[in-house]
């Protein structure tokens, strides 16, 4: 994956977690919406090579680098100390203080995205 393939990934990843819970269910590929929390959550855990990869580094702050870092580090710790009910049910998505945390970062790390200095490409 190119420097810029690894940023597309990323700013994709950060898109669909910035949706409010009727958009994320409206993009989720049918099959998985039964489990639309837990896909989420995995392609971010998935993605912690790209968040820590230095082609990453090399095309975007540490401050938007932090933000990814956060996001990820938020659903490592959920998946080992949430219960269902609070942070991975259908429900949840949409009014737990989890799930508005991680939209409000991701859409901090789009903002980041239209501030050129941001990124060094």
């Amino acid at each position: 994956m190119s420097d810029n393939d690894e940023l597309k990934f990323m700013i994709n990843e950060a898109r669909c977690l910035s949706l409010s819970y009727e958009e994320q269910y409206i993009e989720m590929e049918e099959v998985a919406r039964w489990n639309l929390p837990e896909e989420i959550a995995m392609e971010w855990i998935d993605a912690k090579g790209i968040i820590f990869s230095k082609e990453l580094s090399s095309v975007i702050t540490e401050e938007a680098r932090q933000l990814l870092i956060q996001i990820l580090s938020n659903f490592e710790y959920a998946f080992e100390h949430s219960k269902e009910e609070d942070v991975w049910s259908h429900d949840a998505m949409k009014e737990s203080g989890f799930w508005d945390e991680q939209r409000k970062l991701a859409k901090q790390f789009l903002g980041l995205e239209r501030r050129t200095e941001v990124w060094h490409m």
